[in-house]
């Protein structure tokens, strides 16, 4: 299968450019390749393994991202001074971010304001190219893009142990404190091998919600306080 690439600069200021959508077997977007004022959203496709430097610098209008789960590295100023994106989405955790002391959130300010606020500042500046004015380097973006995805990963493997744990309390037979304890002794981390996500950390932490729960209608608040 051909591998397919876009070039360097291979949209440079195409001005009227509002939205894009990619070959399936794309791999590769080349630096420089959008510098569209326009553009407004991207869903990245599934193939793609690499955003390199500046790919989508000064998209001022791009406000949502959509990453695909191959991508492998996204590069320094990938998404450089995008005063309106405020949604990025990963798809996994273990992407590569540039090279140490790089970052591909430079200017986000809308991002950047997100992040701080979820406990993830970016304190650091640099003079913005181009303008020759400072800049926020936007280094609690990525921390913050990371810890969003666990959590919402996490969240979905907790809620599914309630769920399957719920069920396994009305099967049992007795009182509502028997069965309870009934589906508490059974209850095993094996009930999560059908997901894709390694469940002994968070099967761990929904048994600790059972424990500390209660009874039935305490597991419920003590879920939510893990998440």
């Amino acid at each position: 299968m051909l591998a397919i690439v876009i070039g360097e600069g291979a949209f440079y200021r195409c001005t009227s450019l509002k939205h894009v959508v990619f070959n399936k077997n794309l791999k590769t977007i080349g630096w420089g390749a959008f510098d569209c004022s326009t553009l407004k959203s991207v869903a990245l496709p599934d193939n793609l393994t690499v955003i390199e430097r500046g790919a989508f610098c000064n998209c001022t209008s791009l406000e949502r991202v959509i990453c695909n789960k191959k991508l492998i590295t996204i590069g320094d100023c990938a998404f450089q001074n995008y005063s309106k994106l405020e949604d990025v989405q990963l798809a996994y955790s273990s992407i590569f971010f540039c090279e140490e002391d790089d970052q591909p959130f430079i200017a986000c300010n809308r991002l950047i304001k997100l992040a701080a606020a979820a406990g993830f500042p970016s304190n650091e500046y640099d003079e913005h190219g181009g303008t020759g004015e400072d800049a926020n380097l936007g280094a609690g973006v990525v921390p913050y893009l990371i810890d969003r995805f666990e959590r919402r990963e996490r969240r979905g493997i907790i809620l599914l142990a309630n769920l399957r744990f719920s069920a396994a309390v009305h099967a049992a037979e007795g009182s509502e404190d028997e069965k309870f304890e009934m589906a508490k002794n059974n209850y095993t981390g094996t009930l999560l091998t059908s997901t894709n996500t390694t469940p002994s950390v968070l099967v761990c932490d929904f048994l600790q919600c059972v424990l500390v729960g209660g009874g039935a209608k305490g597991v419920l608040s003590s879920i939510l306080s893990f998440l």
